[in-house]
């Protein structure tokens, strides 16, 4: 992806992120990866091949929207709660987009930023997938019929 987003159009697709209710500085990508989906579905129905130039201007132009999002709101809550860490972590770290957007923020605003080594910023997913493991090995279980919530008030 980060690759992809390097050679592609960041301005040829215009996708939105979705804001939070309540929320200055929350945000939810799950309309932007819908919006994505939909644009290579619709694509594919008008018989168009999915080529490497058409794969990089989606790239492009979904990391221009993620990057923008996240930059926005954290110009919003440095501007307006006046932080001076911030702290870039996890799989989304190793975007060299995101990184470079993040550092370009923060030093506007006289912030520190702390980004761990490319090496280090592996998908979270692995992450929670390990510590799962070591909890099961450990007798902690729950009931199949769990279930997850997008929001607080359940």
């Amino acid at each position: 992806m980060d690759k992809l987003a390097a050679v592609g159009d960041a301005d040829k697709y215009r996708f939105n992120a979705g804001s939070v209710d309540g929320s200055d500085y929350d945000f939810t990508f799950s309309g932007l990866k819908t919006a994505v989906i939909n644009l290579v579905h619709s694509e594919l129905q008008r018989g168009r091949a999915l080529d490497d130039g058409f794969r990089a201007d989606v790239a492009a132009s979904f990391t221009k929207s993620l990057v923008g999002e996240v930059t926005d709101r954290l110009s919003a809550y440095l501007s307006r709660e006046g932080a001076q860490n911030i702290v870039l972590a996890g799989g989304v770290a190793a975007n060299s987009h995101l990184r470079k957007a993040v550092d370009e923020t923060a030093e506007r605003f006289g912030a520190k930023l702390y980004l761990p080594p490319l090496k280090l910023c592996g998908d979270n997913a692995a992450m929670i997938g390990a510590q799962a493991y070591y909890e099961y090995l450990d007798g902690a279980k729950a009931p199949l019929d769990l279930n997850a919530y997008a929001t607080k008030n359940v």
